[in-house]
């Protein structure tokens, strides 16, 4: 009851239209935990049946958190069950199937000999225990779950079509990304950090399968192009960094002007297209009071699009862009540091690096500090990040973008007779 009783309230709460942000922050904080002992203590010592009552609650709530019209996915063969089931290193929510990990997760406490001693079950044994060394019957190791996801993994693609499983990998590749489903951990009582029901659908749609067609033609192909979610994005890292670094050791400004001009200015503009007056600047400055600046440029992609599967890995295309940054603004700031991000907030470890290297001057600036706080506040940091990013993606995929007014909508504003109101009717001018 002390598992089984609290999903069943929590898919209650879900049907009832609760954040399933904060059902999912719930489980994770106070149910799996429970989970995870009782799977460690009685795990060899119980036949698999015991524990189908938790499953088939977890399952429940796997599906009440799942987008209504992908619930079918969860319905047949377990592929997206036992997806959700990996941990996030591996491209998963964490959301443990029981009767098949228990015996390995008790194993991961215990020698062989002890379970034998304990009275584990044999059939137990025989699956969470495997021999080092064939030549020595008595040498045994347990299995361990590392080496289980990676099996488990491994499967999902059994029985999917060519492009089917190439979709699945593709997508998996990117869930295993640094940050790529940090959004899912929002807190529920911090309003950047939480998600509302259609943010969560995004985010899921985004690291699970599921976008429609309409959704990526307004991600991938929006009619005003992508300055929205770049400009968005471009305030949402310098609010993080402003939050999560000691307050009055750092400045922040936009589009800084460049600190040098290199000699091939007026030949790479030429190669842009643009005017050597107007070449356009980096997105933040970060400038410390130690003396020194950072210059970020903010971009924006989504690795699951035509173009960016053109890349050996999701991986590989966020590395091509952020090359592609450093060569566009080579030459021009002294500390120049590309940031790009997918739609789903994952990012390689050289843009969470860009992270890392403000948190550790800004550790400098602020006098001593314990060794761990500049980590604590890089993840904090990108964890912020990650949720503005699908807050973005998913306004990006569901607003429509405003359009001019039809040349005769000012007709009857008396003696006004050009298509656009004068300053002095509260126009423009």
């Amino acid at each position: 009851m002390r598992v089984v009783g609290p999903t069943d309230r929590l898919i209650t709460e879900l049907e009832a239209d609760a954040k399933p942000s904060t059902a999912y922050f719930a489980l994770t904080r106070f149910v799996i935990p429970n989970v995870l002992y009782h799977m460690q203590v009685w795990g060899l010592l119980c036949e698999q049946g015991v524990w189908d009552e938790v499953d088939r609650a977890l399952s429940r709530f796997c599906s009440a958190l799942c987008p209504r019209d992908l619930r079918d996915r969860l319905a047949s063969p377990a592929a997206l069950r036992t997806e959700l089931s990996l941990p996030q290193e591996f491209g998963g929510l964490g959301i443990p199937r029981v009767a098949v990990e228990a015996r390995l997760r008790a194993a991961d406490q215990w020698t062989r000999r002890e379970a034998i001693e304990a009275g584990a079950l044999g059939a137990n044994i025989s699956v969470a225990y495997r021999r080092t060394n064939e030549l020595d019957a008595s040498l045994w190791e347990a299995v361990g779950m590392k080496r289980f996801y990676a099996v488990e993994a491994a499967a999902l693609t059994g029985g999917l079509s060519s492009v089917g499983a190439r979709d699945l990998m593709w997508r998996r590749d990117r869930n295993q990304l640094r940050s790529a489903l940090w959004a899912f951990n929002a807190v529920p009582w911090v309003e950047e950090l939480s998600l509302d029901h259609s943010e969560w659908d995004m985010a899921w749609r985004l690291a699970f399968g599921g976008l429609t067609l309409e959704m990526r033609r307004l991600i991938d192909h929006p009619e005003d192009g992508f300055t929205f979610r770049g400009r968005r994005m471009e305030y949402a890292v310098a609010e993080a960094i402003r939050e999560c670094v000691p307050p009055g050791v750092v400045k922040i400004s936009s589009q800084p002007a460049p600190e040098h001009t290199p000699l091939d200015h007026v030949e790479r503009c030429r190669r842009e297209g643009t005017s050597p007056d107007g070449w356009k600047r980096a997105d933040v400055a970060v400038a410390f009071i130690t003396g020194k600046t950072f210059t970020l440029d903010v971009r924006t992609t989504n690795t699951q699009s035509a173009s960016a599967r053109g890349a050996a890995s999701a991986e590989a295309h966020l590395c091509a862009q952020e090359a592609a940054k450093r060569a566009k603004y080579r030459g021009y700031y002294r500390n120049f540091l590309p940031y790009v991000i997918d739609l789903g907030g994952a990012v390689t470890e050289s843009s969470f690096g860009a992270l890392k290297q403000i948190s550790d001057e800004a550790a400098t600036a602020s006098g001593p500090r314990l060794e761990w706080e500049k980590c604590d506040w890089a993840v904090r940091m990108q964890r912020r990040i990650a949720v503005a990013m699908v807050r973005t993606a998913c306004q990006a995929a569901t607003r429509t973008p405003a359009r001019p007014p039809p040349p005769d909508c000012y007709a009857g504003f008396g003696r006004l007779t050009s298509a656009q109101p004068s300053a002095a009717d509260g126009g423009s001018g």
